[in-house]
């Protein structure tokens, strides 16, 4: 009788990994192979990190670097390995004006910002001295020396 409860498939056990539970002997197998959180897996992302079963939906959803996040500025979803590089180029994120004139905008109205509105963009004189001058010097310039 012994001999057969070491092998009866109906035994109930505990889990040859020791992640708690008890069940039937024959049940064993399937248990491992698609239940079991003490299984050692790899990320399904593929970054190559192994770990347990039972760790890799928060590694998936919170640490992976091959998971997708959220721009915070244009909400678009990256891999988190790739947003430093978009957050470098996103048209949406706010940047300050390159001229240092202190107004910052979006990323992708900075053209619009230094063709039409930055007081620091040099032009020439448009009344024909030739002088170089910043928008904000031309008014003085145009009204006081031309």
């Amino acid at each position: 009788m012994s001999t057969h409860l070491s092998v009866c498939p109906k035994m109930e056990v505990s889990c040859e990994l020791r992640c708690g539970v008890v069940i039937c002997r024959e049940d064993m197998a399937q248990h491992l192979k698609k239940e079991c959180g003490m299984v050692g897996v790899k990320c399904l992302l593929g970054c190559e990190v192994k770990m347990t079963r039972s760790e890799l939906k928060n590694h998936v959803t919170e640490t992976c670097v091959r998971r997708n996040v959220p721009c915070e500025h244009c909400k678009k979803d990256f891999r988190f390995c790739n947003l430093t590089h978009h957050l470098d180029k996103c048209p949406k994120m706010e940047v300050s004006c390159e001229l240092k004139c202190g107004m910052t905008m979006c990323r992708e109205d900075m053209e619009q910002h230094l063709m039409q509105e930055c007081g620091l963009v040099k032009e020439v004189c448009k009344l024909g001295c030739k002088t170089k001058l910043t928008r904000n010097e031309r008014m003085i310039h145009v009204t006081e020396t031309c």
